[in-house]
């Protein structure tokens, strides 16, 4: 009986997936920052401390999609 689940993964099948992880985290960051920076521009014109504190989570998301790319 043999579980699929658990079956070695061949390496070119972990050079796609590794590759396809990289370019998920970049679209990640990259989407976050891009957040950030309206949030935190749009909460500052507008004197809005919520949309302040949500750009401060992307900043927060940044940092962490930035260890999980490390």
């Amino acid at each position: 009986m043999s579980d699929a689940c658990c079956a070695p993964v061949a390496d070119e099948r972990k050079l796609v997936l590794r590759r396809r992880v990289r370019m998920f985290v970049a679209a990640t960051i990259t989407y976050n920052v891009v957040e950030a920076v309206i949030a935190l521009a749009a909460g500052t014109v507008a004197g809005s401390t919520a949309l302040i504190g949500f750009g401060l989570d992307s900043v927060i998301e940044v940092a962490s999609a930035t260890a999980v790319a490390w």
